[in-house]
């Protein structure tokens, strides 16, 4: 008999609460392709995906969501750019918008809304602003501290 996969068990935990692996990916606006290779990429290892990158934070969500352990070791200490990602992709999960969606809310280009959440380019002041403008509060994006806040859509 095999042994049961964390990735099975991911999916089966989804399924009780309603979702496929496809359909939540989707809910997160996320891109189904994209969480099924993070999913079967580090299903079992021990060591998890590098700080920062888009991959940890999709193995973070659905391990968070299930409560199932995806890989058994954590993840090293965040350097401050990638908490500002975490947070900007977090304000984006909570109010339930693609990545094109977030951009046209705060008047920016998806490529450069995707370069800032992919880490590709250093967080500016205007984009504290623009959050800020729309709901999300300030000393949380900036310094991690107090609630996030609503985003005005």
């Amino acid at each position: 008999m095999s042994e049961v996969t964390a990735s099975r068990k991911i999916r089966a935990a989804l399924l009780l609460k309603g979702y496929s692996l496809c359909s939540w990916a989707q809910a997160q606006g996320l891109n189904y392709r994209v969480v099924k290779v993070a999913l079967s990429r580090y299903d079992g290892r021990n060591r998890r995906p590098s700080p920062g990158t888009k991959t940890l934070t999709i193995i973070e969500m659905l391990e968070r969501e299930t409560g199932v352990t995806i890989c058994t070791e954590k993840a090293a200490p965040d350097c401050p750019r990638d908490e500002f990602q975490r947070r900007l992709l977090a304000a984006r999960a909570e109010a339930g918008l693609t990545a094109a969606q977030m951009a046209a809310l705060l008047g920016m280009t998806p490529r450069a809304y995707c370069r800032y959440e992919n880490g590709v380019k250093k967080v500016q002041l205007s984009l504290a602003v623009a959050l800020a403008q729309r709901g999300i509060d300030g000393t949380w994006y900036l310094l991690g501290e107090g609630a996030m806040g609503r985003l005005k859509k």
